[in-house]
C-alpha cells in the first residue's frame, strides 16, 4: 500500500486492548439495562451474552459461568413453554464444550474449577433449587415460591457479573492509561 505506516507491535496490542475493552463495556452496560429496566423480559439478557461471546477467550471462567446463569435463569419461562429437554440438552451440552476445550488445552482442572469459589457455589445453588423444584411441591399458599426464589437467586448473580464487568473496566482501564502516559 501506498503511504501506508507500518503497525508496531505495541500498536496492534494497544488496538486489540481498546476492542476487548469495549466488550466489558457491552456487557457491563447490557446487563445495567436488564437489571434496571422497569419491565424485562427474561430473554433479554441475550443482549449481554452477545460480548460474553466474543469475550470467551479473555476470561473463560466468567464467561463460563455467566453463560450457564444465563441459560439457568430461563428456566421458569422454559418451563411454562414446555421446553424442558431443550434446557437440559442445552446445559449438558455447554457443560460438554466447556469440558472438551480445557482438556483440549491440556488444563487439568474440574469443570467448574473458575479459580473463585462464587462460581462454584452458585453451581451449588442451581443445582440445589432445580432439586428442591422436583422433589417439594410448591406450598399452596405460596405457589409462586420458585420463581421467586429463581428470580432472586438470577438476580444476585447478575448483580455480581455486572461488579465483575465493572471492576475488569476499571482494573483494564487504567492499566491502559498508565500505559499510554509511559509511550508519552
Amino acid at each position: 500500500r501506498l503511504g501506508a505506516e507500518k503497525r508496531t507491535n505495541s500498536s496492534v496490542e494497544s488496538e486489540r486492548h481498546h476492542w476487548v475493552l469495549f466488550l466489558w463495556a457491552n456487557m457491563s452496560t447490557a446487563l445495567s439495562f436488564f437489571l434496571a429496566s422497569f419491565q424485562v423480559h427474561e430473554k433479554s439478557i441475550l443482549l449481554a451474552l452477545a460480548p460474553c461471546a466474543l469475550l470467551l477467550w479473555e476470561d473463560e471462567g466468567v464467561m463460563d459461568w455467566f453463560s450457564i446463569v444465563s441459560c439457568w435463569t430461563l428456566w421458569p419461562l422454559l418451563q411454562t413453554d414446555r421446553l424442558q429437554l431443550p434446557y437440559i440438552c442445552c446445559i449438558l451440552i455447554w457443560l460438554s464444550l466447556i469440558r472438551l476445550r480445557r482438556i483440549g488445552f491440556g488444563r487439568k482442572q474440574s469443570m467448574f474449577d473458575t479459580q473463585s469459589w462464587i462460581p462454584t457455589l452458585s453451581f451449588l445453588a442451581m443445582l440445589a433449587l432445580h432439586l428442591l423444584q422436583a422433589c417439594i411441591p410448591a406450598p399452596p399458599s405460596l405457589p409462586d415460591i420458585f420463581e421467586v426464589l429463581w428470580s432472586a437467586a438470577g438476580c444476585g448473580m447478575f448483580c455480581l457479573s455486572w461488579l465483575i464487568t465493572c471492576i475488569k473496566l476499571s482494573s483494564d482501564s487504567s492499566v491502559a492509561f498508565r500505559r499510554k502516559t509511559k509511550e508519552s
